[in-house]
C-alpha cells in the first residue's frame, strides 16, 4: 500500500524532479522504513526473493576463492553474503547496513550455521565503511542515489580499501539506444522511490568511478540483465 501511495505522486516527481516518496510521506524511503519495522521486514524479504536469480548469477560470475574477507556494503537481509560465504568456506563475510536490516541478516547467518564467520554490523555508508576487506561489494546500491551521494559512498569504500582490494559493483545498465530494457522501468522506480537515484549508462558509471578515484578493470554482463563492474583504486 505504501509503495502504491508513493507511485500516486508520480506526476509531482516528473514535474519537479523531487522524490515522489518524500512528497507522499515527508521523509526518505530509508527513514520511513526505519520507523516501520514490519513493513521494512516485508520489504527486505521481497527484495531478497526478487533478487534471488541475481544472487545466483553473482556467485557464479566472481571467483571468490581469490579473497579472504568480503564486505557487502548495504547487505540488506544478507542473502547475497550468505550465499557467498556458504559456498566458500574459507571466506570471512562482513555485512553492513542500517540497524533494521542487519537484524534479519544476522538471523539468516545464524539459521544457516555460518554466524562464526559471517556477521552484519550497523553502518551508514554515507559516513563510513569498515576496513579490512579485500573485496567490497555494492550490489544495487548506487542506483538509489544521485551522483553526489554516490561519490560519497565510493569515497568511503576507497578509504576503507587496501591498494590491492577490489570493488565489485552490480547494477543494471541502460543501453545507449532506444531498445526496451528493464533498466528503463527501474529508472522510473528510482525516480519515484528515491531522492535522485537513477539507473545509468556504462559511460556514466565510468565517469562516476573515475571521479571517485577508481579504475574499472572489467565489466561482466549477467543473464539477469545486470552487470558486474570490477574496479580498483586508481
Amino acid at each position: 500500500r505504501w509503495h502504491d501511495q508513493a507511485w500516486s505522486h508520480l506526476e509531482h516527481a516528473v514535474r519537479t524532479g523531487e522524490s515522489a516518496f518524500v512528497h507522499a510521506f515527508g521523509m526518505s524511503t530509508f527513514d520511513w522504513l526505519s520507523e516501520h519495522p514490519d513493513e521494512a521486514r516485508i520489504h527486505s524479504m521481497a527484495m531478497a526473493a526478487n533478487l534471488r536469480p541475481r544472487t545466483e548469477a553473482i556467485v557464479q560470475a566472481i571467483d571468490f576463492s581469490r579473497f579472504n574477507v568480503v564486505v557487502d556494503v548495504g547487505c540488506g537481509n544478507g542473502a547475497l553474503l550468505n550465499a557467498i560465504v556458504d559456498r566458500n568456506p574459507d571466506i570471512i563475510g562482513i555485512g553492513t547496513d542500517l540497524e533494521h536490516a542487519i537484524i534479519e541478516a544476522n538471523r539468516l547467518f545464524a539459521t544457516n550455521g555460518i554466524a562464526d564467520r559471517c556477521q552484519a554490523e550497523p553502518c551508514d555508508f554515507l559516513v563510513s565503511v569498515p576496513s579490512g576487506g579485500d573485496l567490497y561489494i555494492l550490489s544495487n546500491i548506487l542506483h538509489d542515489w544521485d551522483d553526489e551521494h554516490c561519490c560519497k559512498i565510493l569515497h568511503y569504500c576507497r578509504k576503507a580499501m587496501e591498494n590491492d582490494s577490489k570493488l565489485a559493483i552490480v547494477e543494471f545498465l541502460i543501453p545507449p539506444d532506444n531498445e526496451f530494457s528493464p533498466a528503463k522501468l527501474l529508472d522510473l522506480e528510482m525516480m519515484v522511490m528515491s531522492g535522485g537515484g537513477r539507473e545509468r549508462r556504462e559511460s556514466e558509471f565510468r565517469t562516476l568511478l573515475h571521479s571517485a578515484g577508481f579504475t574499472i578493470e572489467s565489466i561482466t554482463p549477467l543473464d539477469t540483465g545486470e552487470m558486474i563492474a570490477m574496479a580498483t583504486r586508481a
